[in-house]
Protein backbone atom coordinates (compact mmCIF):
# COMPACT_ATOMS: atom_id res chain seq x y z
CA UNK A 1 0.00 0.00 0.00
CA UNK A 2 1.51 3.17 -0.71
CA UNK A 3 -0.26 6.39 1.55
CA UNK A 4 0.11 10.08 0.56
CA UNK A 5 0.09 12.71 3.22
CA UNK A 6 -0.48 15.93 2.56
CA UNK A 7 0.78 18.77 5.52
CA UNK A 8 3.17 16.06 6.43
CA UNK A 9 5.46 18.58 8.66
CA UNK A 10 2.66 20.57 10.22
CA UNK A 11 1.00 20.05 13.68
CA UNK A 12 -1.03 17.05 12.96
CA UNK A 13 0.89 15.80 9.90
CA UNK A 14 3.97 14.50 12.44
CA UNK A 15 1.68 12.51 14.79
CA UNK A 16 -0.30 11.07 12.37
CA UNK A 17 2.97 10.16 10.25
CA UNK A 18 4.07 8.85 13.88
CA UNK A 19 0.84 6.73 13.79
CA UNK A 20 1.43 5.34 10.26
CA UNK A 21 5.16 4.17 11.23
CA UNK A 22 3.56 2.29 14.12
CA UNK A 23 0.89 0.49 12.95
CA UNK A 24 0.74 -2.83 11.27
CA UNK A 25 -0.44 -1.51 8.33
CA UNK A 26 2.50 -2.60 5.51
CA UNK A 27 3.02 0.61 3.83
CA UNK A 28 5.08 3.20 1.76
CA UNK A 29 4.25 6.86 2.97
CA UNK A 30 4.80 9.65 0.84
CA UNK A 31 5.06 12.82 3.02
CA UNK A 32 4.52 16.17 1.28
CA UNK A 33 5.42 19.38 2.60
CA UNK A 34 6.12 22.76 1.45
CA UNK A 35 9.09 23.03 4.38
CA UNK A 36 12.56 21.65 3.67
CA UNK A 37 12.88 20.19 7.37
CA UNK A 38 12.23 17.09 7.71
CA UNK A 39 12.46 15.53 11.24
CA UNK A 40 11.21 12.18 11.02
CA UNK A 41 13.22 9.42 8.97
CA UNK A 42 12.24 5.83 8.34
CA UNK A 43 13.05 3.40 5.50
CA UNK A 44 9.19 3.56 4.85
CA UNK A 45 8.73 7.14 4.55
CA UNK A 46 9.80 9.46 1.74
CA UNK A 47 9.69 13.09 1.72
CA UNK A 48 8.73 15.08 -0.79
CA UNK A 49 8.50 18.93 -1.23
CA UNK A 50 6.17 19.79 -3.00
CA UNK A 51 3.57 23.08 -3.03
CA UNK A 52 0.25 21.79 -3.37
CA UNK A 53 -0.99 24.88 -5.07
CA UNK A 54 1.03 24.45 -8.17
CA UNK A 55 -1.50 21.63 -9.38
CA UNK A 56 0.89 20.83 -12.73
CA UNK A 57 3.93 19.93 -10.20
CA UNK A 58 1.18 18.09 -7.83
CA UNK A 59 -0.23 16.42 -11.04
CA UNK A 60 3.65 15.11 -11.88
CA UNK A 61 4.14 13.70 -7.92
CA UNK A 62 0.98 11.81 -7.89
CA UNK A 63 1.69 9.91 -11.67
CA UNK A 64 4.99 8.88 -10.44
CA UNK A 65 3.44 7.16 -6.96
CA UNK A 66 0.27 6.32 -8.02
CA UNK A 67 -0.86 5.99 -4.38
CA UNK A 68 -3.63 3.70 -2.83
CA UNK A 69 -4.60 6.35 -0.19
CA UNK A 70 -4.47 9.66 0.11
CA UNK A 71 -4.37 12.07 3.94
CA UNK A 72 -5.15 15.18 3.50
CA UNK A 73 -4.26 17.57 6.06
CA UNK A 74 -2.83 20.69 4.41
CA UNK A 75 -4.62 23.85 4.82
CA UNK A 76 -3.81 27.67 5.42
CA UNK A 77 -3.97 26.93 9.51
CA UNK A 78 -1.84 30.63 10.93
CA UNK A 79 -2.82 30.88 14.01
CA UNK A 80 -5.53 34.14 15.15
CA UNK A 81 -5.63 34.55 10.73
CA UNK A 82 -7.03 31.65 9.38
CA UNK A 83 -10.37 31.65 10.44
CA UNK A 84 -11.43 34.52 8.22
CA UNK A 85 -8.66 34.42 5.88
CA UNK A 86 -8.98 34.24 1.73
CA UNK A 87 -6.75 31.91 2.11
CA UNK A 88 -9.06 29.45 2.94
CA UNK A 89 -10.80 29.71 -0.50
CA UNK A 90 -7.31 29.34 -2.41
CA UNK A 91 -7.34 25.83 -0.26
CA UNK A 92 -11.11 24.36 -1.78
CA UNK A 93 -9.91 24.26 -5.86
CA UNK A 94 -6.18 23.16 -4.78
CA UNK A 95 -8.15 20.69 -3.00
CA UNK A 96 -10.39 18.98 -5.74
CA UNK A 97 -7.75 19.21 -8.62
CA UNK A 98 -5.43 17.09 -5.73
CA UNK A 99 -8.16 14.83 -5.60
CA UNK A 100 -8.66 14.53 -8.97
CA UNK A 101 -4.93 13.97 -9.74
CA UNK A 102 -5.65 11.09 -7.15
CA UNK A 103 -8.50 9.34 -8.84
CA UNK A 104 -6.96 9.29 -12.31
CA UNK A 105 -3.88 7.54 -10.92
CA UNK A 106 -6.22 5.08 -9.72
CA UNK A 107 -6.61 5.98 -5.45
CA UNK A 108 -9.19 4.22 -3.53
CA UNK A 109 -9.57 5.78 -0.05
CA UNK A 110 -9.26 9.15 0.76
CA UNK A 111 -8.98 10.85 4.48
CA UNK A 112 -9.58 14.62 4.34
CA UNK A 113 -9.35 16.75 7.86
CA UNK A 114 -12.41 18.40 8.31
CA UNK A 115 -13.35 20.55 11.18
CA UNK A 116 -15.73 21.06 14.72
CA UNK A 117 -16.27 24.62 13.58
CA UNK A 118 -18.88 23.20 10.50
CA UNK A 119 -21.24 22.31 13.65
CA UNK A 120 -24.46 24.56 14.56
CA UNK A 121 -24.05 25.83 18.20
CA UNK A 122 -26.11 23.10 20.21
CA UNK A 123 -25.47 22.11 24.19
CA UNK A 124 -24.76 19.26 23.92
CA UNK A 125 -22.41 17.10 21.67
CA UNK A 126 -22.42 17.08 18.35
CA UNK A 127 -23.20 13.72 16.85
CA UNK A 128 -22.34 13.36 13.12
CA UNK A 129 -25.70 12.26 11.96
CA UNK A 130 -28.05 14.30 13.85
CA UNK A 131 -26.31 17.85 14.70
CA UNK A 132 -27.07 20.68 11.98
CA UNK A 133 -23.96 21.64 9.69
CA UNK A 134 -23.81 25.70 9.80
CA UNK A 135 -20.50 26.99 9.71
CA UNK A 136 -19.89 30.88 10.42
CA UNK A 137 -16.46 31.23 9.54
CA UNK A 138 -14.89 31.62 5.68
CA UNK A 139 -12.90 28.48 7.27
CA UNK A 140 -15.54 26.56 8.31
CA UNK A 141 -17.19 27.45 5.55
CA UNK A 142 -14.54 26.22 3.27
CA UNK A 143 -13.93 23.12 4.87
CA UNK A 144 -17.79 22.36 4.30
CA UNK A 145 -17.82 23.30 1.32
CA UNK A 146 -14.67 21.13 0.19
CA UNK A 147 -16.46 17.91 2.18
CA UNK A 148 -19.85 18.34 0.34
CA UNK A 149 -18.01 18.52 -3.61
CA UNK A 150 -15.48 15.76 -2.52
CA UNK A 151 -18.79 13.75 -1.29
CA UNK A 152 -20.13 14.08 -4.28
CA UNK A 153 -17.02 13.24 -6.56
CA UNK A 154 -16.22 10.33 -4.77
CA UNK A 155 -19.46 8.63 -5.19
CA UNK A 156 -18.97 9.35 -8.78
CA UNK A 157 -15.94 7.73 -8.95
CA UNK A 158 -16.36 5.11 -6.72
CA UNK A 159 -13.61 5.89 -4.37
CA UNK A 160 -13.78 5.43 -0.05
CA UNK A 161 -14.30 8.97 1.61
CA UNK A 162 -13.51 9.56 5.13
CA UNK A 163 -14.13 13.36 6.55
CA UNK A 164 -13.00 13.24 10.10
CA UNK A 165 -14.12 16.27 12.04
CA UNK A 166 -11.17 17.27 14.62
CA UNK A 167 -12.11 19.40 17.22
CA UNK A 168 -9.32 21.19 19.61
CA UNK A 169 -6.30 19.09 18.98
CA UNK A 170 -3.03 20.24 21.64
CA UNK A 171 0.34 18.81 22.68
CA UNK A 172 3.68 19.75 21.62
CA UNK A 173 4.34 20.82 18.12
CA UNK A 174 1.37 23.26 18.05
CA UNK A 175 1.62 27.01 17.47
CA UNK A 176 2.97 28.97 21.02
CA UNK A 177 0.49 31.06 20.75
CA UNK A 178 -2.50 28.86 21.37
CA UNK A 179 -4.33 28.58 24.35
CA UNK A 180 -2.24 25.67 26.58
CA UNK A 181 1.47 26.38 25.13
CA UNK A 182 0.95 30.76 25.50
CA UNK A 183 -0.50 30.17 29.32
CA UNK A 184 2.52 27.59 30.29
CA UNK A 185 5.11 30.24 28.57
CA UNK A 186 3.52 33.33 30.76
CA UNK A 187 3.27 30.80 33.98
CA UNK A 188 7.36 29.88 32.82
CA UNK A 189 8.48 33.50 32.32
CA UNK A 190 6.01 35.14 35.30
CA UNK A 191 4.09 36.96 33.07
CA UNK A 192 0.23 37.33 33.20
CA UNK A 193 -1.64 35.27 31.62
CA UNK A 194 -4.54 37.02 28.67
CA UNK A 195 -6.91 35.41 27.81
CA UNK A 196 -10.96 35.77 27.46
CA UNK A 197 -13.87 35.47 29.44
CA UNK A 198 -13.04 31.81 29.68
CA UNK A 199 -16.46 30.72 29.75
CA UNK A 200 -16.38 28.57 26.60
CA UNK A 201 -16.56 25.01 27.07
CA UNK A 202 -13.94 23.05 24.25
CA UNK A 203 -13.49 19.49 23.82
CA UNK A 204 -9.86 19.06 23.65
CA UNK A 205 -7.77 15.82 22.43
CA UNK A 206 -4.26 15.34 22.27
CA UNK A 207 -2.44 15.23 19.03
CA UNK A 208 -1.24 12.03 19.40
CA UNK A 209 -5.02 10.86 19.57
CA UNK A 210 -5.98 12.43 17.05
CA UNK A 211 -3.53 11.18 14.95
CA UNK A 212 -4.29 6.91 15.94
CA UNK A 213 -7.64 8.10 15.22
CA UNK A 214 -6.44 9.27 10.94
CA UNK A 215 -4.49 6.60 10.90
CA UNK A 216 -7.45 3.96 11.71
CA UNK A 217 -9.62 5.96 9.66
CA UNK A 218 -7.90 5.99 6.55
CA UNK A 219 -6.81 2.04 6.39
CA UNK A 220 -9.80 0.52 7.31
CA UNK A 221 -11.39 -0.11 4.46
CA UNK A 222 -14.87 -0.81 6.65
CA UNK A 223 -14.71 2.85 7.69
CA UNK A 224 -16.49 5.82 4.97
CA UNK A 225 -18.35 9.28 5.99
CA UNK A 226 -18.20 11.67 8.46
CA UNK A 227 -16.40 10.64 11.65
CA UNK A 228 -15.87 13.00 15.01
CA UNK A 229 -12.75 12.94 16.08
CA UNK A 230 -13.17 14.33 19.97
CA UNK A 231 -12.29 13.16 23.35
CA UNK A 232 -16.02 13.44 24.13
CA UNK A 233 -14.97 15.72 27.40
CA UNK A 234 -16.01 19.48 27.84
CA UNK A 235 -13.79 21.93 29.96
CA UNK A 236 -14.00 25.35 30.13
CA UNK A 237 -10.97 27.73 28.89
CA UNK A 238 -11.19 29.20 32.76
CA UNK A 239 -10.47 25.62 33.65
CA UNK A 240 -7.44 24.54 31.55
CA UNK A 241 -5.81 28.30 32.51
CA UNK A 242 -6.31 26.90 36.43
CA UNK A 243 -4.89 23.66 35.80
CA UNK A 244 -2.22 24.87 34.26
CA UNK A 245 -1.19 27.01 37.33
CA UNK A 246 -2.26 24.67 39.92
CA UNK A 247 0.05 21.81 37.81
CA UNK A 248 3.01 24.40 37.70
CA UNK A 249 2.27 25.10 41.43
CA UNK A 250 1.90 28.94 40.80
CA UNK A 251 -1.90 29.33 41.44
CA UNK A 252 -1.39 33.32 42.12
CA UNK A 253 -0.01 34.23 39.14
CA UNK A 254 -1.99 37.35 37.39
CA UNK A 255 -4.82 36.24 35.05
CA UNK A 256 -6.03 39.00 32.57
CA UNK A 257 -9.90 37.58 32.27
CA UNK A 258 -11.82 39.79 29.01
CA UNK A 259 -8.56 40.55 27.79
CA UNK A 260 -9.03 38.56 24.46
CA UNK A 261 -12.11 39.93 23.00
CA UNK A 262 -14.18 36.94 21.74
CA UNK A 263 -15.64 36.75 18.19
CA UNK A 264 -19.34 37.11 17.18
CA UNK A 265 -20.75 33.55 16.38
CA UNK A 266 -18.13 31.46 18.81
CA UNK A 267 -19.73 28.24 20.18
CA UNK A 268 -20.15 28.40 24.03
CA UNK A 269 -20.23 25.16 23.81
CA UNK A 270 -18.39 22.54 21.40
CA UNK A 271 -17.44 19.17 22.37
CA UNK A 272 -18.27 16.32 19.87
CA UNK A 273 -19.57 12.64 20.52
CA UNK A 274 -16.97 10.09 19.52
CA UNK A 275 -18.95 7.24 19.69
CA UNK A 276 -19.08 6.25 15.76
CA UNK A 277 -14.70 6.22 16.14
CA UNK A 278 -15.12 4.37 19.50
CA UNK A 279 -16.84 1.88 17.93
CA UNK A 280 -14.13 0.69 15.83
CA UNK A 281 -12.12 0.04 18.82
CA UNK A 282 -10.18 3.33 19.06
CA UNK A 283 -10.25 4.71 22.18
CA UNK A 284 -8.08 8.43 23.73
CA UNK A 285 -5.33 7.39 25.69
CA UNK A 286 -4.33 11.05 26.72
CA UNK A 287 -5.81 12.36 29.88
CA UNK A 288 -5.65 16.27 30.03
CA UNK A 289 -4.10 16.80 33.30
CA UNK A 290 -0.95 14.40 32.71
CA UNK A 291 -0.78 15.62 29.44
CA UNK A 292 -0.46 19.16 30.82
CA UNK A 293 2.46 17.92 33.13
CA UNK A 294 4.36 16.23 30.35
CA UNK A 295 3.78 19.56 27.94
CA UNK A 296 5.25 21.73 30.82
CA UNK A 297 8.70 19.36 30.24
CA UNK A 298 8.44 20.48 26.45
CA UNK A 299 8.09 23.93 27.39
CA UNK A 300 10.91 23.68 29.89
CA UNK A 301 13.04 22.29 26.76
CA UNK A 302 12.51 25.59 24.38
CA UNK A 303 14.41 28.99 24.78
CA UNK A 304 11.42 31.10 24.87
Amino acid sequence: MKIIVTGASGFLGKYVIEALLKSKVNAQIFAISQRSLNPIKDKNLTWIHLDLHDCEATHSALEKITPDVLIHLAWYAEHGKFWNSQENIKWISTTISLLKSFKEFGGSRIFIAGTCAEYDTINGPCIESETPIKPVSIYAKSKDLTRQIAADLCEQWKINLVWGRIFFPYGPGEALTKLIPSTLIALKNNKPINISHGYQQRDFIHASDVGHAICLLSTNPACDGEFNISSQQAISVKSIVSLCQKTTNKCNSVVNYGAITVSDGEHPILIGSNQKLSNLGWLPKHKLQSSISEYIEYIESLDY
